[in-house]
């Protein structure tokens, strides 16, 4: 599987979460601060990404920081994936 296509199903999930379906889930939107992600969609989004690259991530790498935007996911969990 490619990134993008990791990526896609990461969007796709955030999606389907998505309780204000006017947003565009840009590469840069910041999905905490506009709500997309809460604390229960964000431990439910850690679960779909350890689902997607088959391997659990690392208490280590697990940071909001990390998970604040799209363009944050790709990169700390999909670019060495």
């Amino acid at each position: 599987m490619t990134i993008e296509n990791s990526i896609a199903q990461v969007r796709d999930y955030l999606r389907e979460q998505n309780k204000f379906p006017d947003i565009v889930i840009e590469d840069d939107l910041d999905l905490v601060e506009t709500g997309v992600l809460d604390s229960l969609k964000i431990m439910a989004l850690v679960i779909v990404i350890e689902k997607i690259r088959d391997r659990a991530i690392e208490l280590e790498e697990l940071s909001m920081d990390n998970l604040r935007t799209v363009n944050l996911i790709r990169k700390n969990f999909f670019a060495t994936a």
